[in-house]
């Protein structure tokens, strides 16, 4: 028994020594974290220039088309201001014959348009908030544009 005593004090006391020496020496530790940190940050920053980036090009690419939509006006201002994100000014569509003049994108929510008046047309089913639903629209609007342009 007292063999089994000794032991287990010398367990404790091996134990405690370890756990007080990773307490007191934990420099090794706090510099793996802010290298961490520092690898994090800097892969963030170029996530959001590459997103920057990316938004830019949509801007660039999108900003001679006119966007019209068929949205009632709490849904057009909350359209408008997610595409004013990109440089894209909304417009109501017009209800007279003047559209078949125009050149641009129909963009309706929650609704499919009997006549597009061979425009093309975005029909979301709610106004797009998270960044992977924007830049699916982001996506799909420059498919439009090639399919307007052609």
């Amino acid at each position: 028994m007292k063999k089994i005593m000794e032991l287990f004090t010398i367990a404790i006391y091996l134990c405690l020594g370890l756990i007080l020496g990773i307490l007191i020496d934990k420099e090794w530790l706090y510099e793996e974290q802010a290298i961490y940190v520092q690898q994090l940050k800097s892969e963030n920053e170029l996530l959001i220039q590459e997103k920057q980036a990316w938004v830019r090009h949509v801007e660039e690419e999108i900003n001679q088309i006119k966007f019209y939509t068929t949205a009632d006006h709490e849904q057009f201002q909350s359209l408008g201001k997610v595409l004013s994100g990109i440089g894209v000014t909304l417009e109501r569509l017009p209800e007279t014959m003047g559209v078949y003049q125009q050149q641009g994108i129909i963009i309706s929510l929650g609704e499919e348009l009997e006549d597009t008046y061979g425009l093309p047309h975005l029909n979301l089913q709610a106004i797009p908030t998270h960044e992977v639903e924007l830049n699916l629209m982001y996506l799909s609007l420059l498919r439009m544009k090639e399919e307007l342009l052609q």
